[in-house]
């Protein structure tokens, strides 16, 4: 009998023990091992950077600066822009071999070169556009706003042929 007291004594004790195991243990979250393990191999969301990429809103190009400080007739103002489109025209395709190859000094070269002479006759447009452009090189090396800079020069320089070629 003495035996059978000490095995209901110690089942009680094991039970009782067990059960202030349940009231106080640490309270896990309700995920499993698995769950977690799922949630490692999940690709987490990458925050990515919004690249502002230059506008193509310009305005006009207008060689009234050629006309009023540097003393040129309109005729002879208009003349001047032919000369810009061909030297556009002669450059473009080193401007644009110097992008893709990302030539980043041939690039400032080629755009300040063309700036000067650009703004020399005229503001807006591709004068505007060579600013920004040049502007940004000497700081920037984003290749998709290098490139978005490149259209714009394109662009306007369809729109100085149109209205001066």
């Amino acid at each position: 009998m003495t035996l059978s007291i000490y095995v209901i004594t110690i089942v009680l004790l094991v039970t009782a023990l067990f059960l202030l195991y349940l009231l106080f243990r640490p309270k896990l979250p309700l995920e499993t091992l698995s769950d977690k393990q799922m949630d490692v191999s999940r690709p987490k969301e990458i925050e990515v950077p919004l690249i502002e990429l230059p506008s193509k809103i310009y305005n006009p190009f207008s060689n009234a600066r050629a006309v009023e400080f540097l003393g040129l007739s309109q005729e002879e103002a208009d003349m001047f822009i032919g000369e810009l489109i061909a030297q556009l025209d002669t450059e473009l395709p080193h401007l644009e071999k110097a992008v893709q190859q990302k030539d980043y000094e041939k690039i400032e070269t080629i755009s300040h070169s063309l700036k000067g002479s650009a703004t020399s006759l005229g503001t807006g447009g591709v004068s505007d556009v060579l600013i920004d452009f040049n502007t940004y090189i000497k700081t920037g090396n984003d290749n998709q706003i290098i490139e978005a800079h490149l259209d714009n020069l394109k662009h306007y320089l369809i729109d100085l042929k149109r209205v001066y070629g």
